[in-house]
């Protein structure tokens, strides 16, 4: 086994300038994932590490330090405490000596990777460092310049009441701290944000007609750098809005109303309906209208409304007033026309078609398998048209459906019930024509043979024998018979059959 001397080593690495290269950060808060599998390789040779970072040793568990051959994993070690220090005792690997091995290490305590300078060259079952002496990185890392406000522009003006605060990244950061405040001063803050991991943060639920300023500053392995210079940002008076009609609390309105309201200025408004003063799913939500007026139609009758608009892109919304629709009779009975009760349908599609119901805006559809509904087979609500085109019907079974129409004044009552039924597509078989005995034949034998000639199609046949020609009285009833002839005896002497 060859072995190169420490003294050797170190001075080649001195020379070489072994040491800080630079930083570039891991992803905040995840370990980095350097694997080495060593069947891919045919040799090994051993390194002995310690770095050391602004002067001090990290002990955290959760360090690493690996070998790299260009960007390959070829190595990797955790710490080894020992009694001459923290300890990285690394088994780097290749498949021929001569190949030139870099080191990176892991530092969890700030969540770095440190690139570092130098290299070796890898030599067969070779030996670099030891215990006592490893090979010494000494790294330092000075803190990271103050970052710079990007955007928005200082003084900026903005008519909404979020903004996205965007700075230059430093590159010796890790993460940054931010503060907005009421003062120029920053001794009332509004925001204290601190790991921010991105260059950009969403400052949202500014009032309007307010003044506020904000600054960052970058962390890093080296410290913390000082405060940027503060930056201003405003947000613009909304046009005060003041509702004008309907009245609040008004009574009987008609189920289509305009709503109107002014304002100092005339921006967008965004216009809110709802059926609940908190306005939880509203039945109308109306954004950046251009306009101070809002028509709502076919609305219910008998129900209270609630309304509220609000300038575009800010957070205040106007007064909240309230009106109730006059009461509206419910829509008329519908009349179904097609198809027609009773009809039988060649082929598996239908058009359900009915009149149009007096009062009546949108219509409810029900198909089922029952005449009593208990079950649907179709169920569709809000039709605005009167008609349905059904494509997904089965042959040979009967379908039944309604329809009942919906409106300001709510549901009508169900239309008559029709039915229709879908015919199963087989031709009808033909009758079988009967050989013997012939028609009208005297038998002297109570015993015989009943032939027939066979039906294309058919699988099974059924035979009736009866003693009046209504047959009404059975002899022989037998069904499900396979072949052209059945066996029939005990027959009554001097009687016709």
């Amino acid at each position: 086994m060859k072995h190169v001397t420490l003294q050797t080593v170190a001075t080649v690495l001195i020379a070489a300038a072994w040491a800080w290269c630079g930083l570039r950060a891991a992803p905040a808060h995840a370990q980095v994932s350097w694997e080495v599998d060593p069947s891919d390789f045919q040799y090994s040779m051993d390194v002995v590490i310690e770095y050391r970072l602004n002067g001090g040793t990290s002990s955290n568990p959760e360090d690493r330090v690996a070998a790299f051959v260009g960007d390959d994993v070829r190595g990797v070690a955790a710490p080894v405490e020992t009694a001459s220090g923290t300890r990285y005792y690394l088994l780097a690997y290749a498949n021929s000596s001569g190949e030139t091995v870099t080191f990176k290490a892991y530092d969890a305590d700030i969540d770095f990777v440190l690139d570092l300078e130098g290299s070796v060259e890898f030599d067969i079952d070779g030996s670099v460092g030891g215990t006592a002496d490893p090979l010494v990185s000494e790294v330092t890392v000075s803190a990271p310049g103050s970052p710079i406000p990007a955007s928005p522009v200082d003084g900026f003006e903005s008519t909404s009441d979020s903004v996205t605060l965007v700075w230059n990244g430093e590159d010796l950061a890790a993460e940054y701290d931010l503060q907005v405040a009421e003062d120029e001063a920053f001794a009332t803050l509004v925001e204290d944000q601190s790991a921010l991991s991105d260059t950009t943060f969403v400052l949202s639920g500014l009032e309007s007609g307010v003044t506020r300023f904000w600054r960052i500053r970058a962390v890093g392995p080296g410290g913390t750098s000082a405060w940027s210079s503060g930056w201003s940002l405003s947000t613009s008076a909304s046009a005060a809005v003041e509702l004008l009609s309907p009245a609040d609390g008004a009574q009987d309105i008609a189920t289509s109303v305009q709503l109107l309201w002014s304002a100092n200025a005339t921006p967008e408004f965004d216009v809110q309906v709802a059926t609940n003063a908190a306005f939880a799913s509203p039945v109308v939500e109306e954004l950046s209208l251009g306009r101070i007026s809002y028509v709502l139609r076919d609305l219910m009758g008998s129900t209270t409304y609630f309304w509220r608009v609000r300038a575009s892109g800010t957070a205040t919304w106007s007064e909240v007033r309230s009106f109730t629709t006059v009461a509206v009779a419910p829509p008329g009975l519908p009349v179904l026309t097609s198809p027609t009760d009773g009809t039988l349908l060649p082929d598996p599609a239908a058009t359900l078609a009915w009149d149009r119901a007096e009062r009546a805006l949108a219509y409810d559809l029900e198909v089922s398998l029952t005449p009593s509904f208990t079950s649907t087979f179709l169920n569709v609500r809000g039709l605005a048209e009167t008609r349905y085109e059904l494509n997904t019907l089965s042959r040979d079974r009967q379908y039944f459906w309604r329809v009942r129409g919906n409106g300001s004044g709510g549901s009508g009552p169900w239309s008559a019930t029709f039915s229709f039924s879908v015919a199963s597509g087989l031709a009808p078989l033909v009758p079988p024509t009967l050989i013997e005995p012939a028609d009208q034949a005297t038998e002297r034998d109570r015993s015989l043979s009943l032939r027939w000639q066979l039906v294309q199609e058919a699988t099974s046949y059924q035979v009736e024998v009866s003693s009046d020609e209504a047959f009404t009285t059975l002899v022989y009833a037998q069904s499900g018979l396979v072949g052209d002839s059945y066996q029939i005896s005990g027959l009554a002497e001097s009687t016709t059959y």
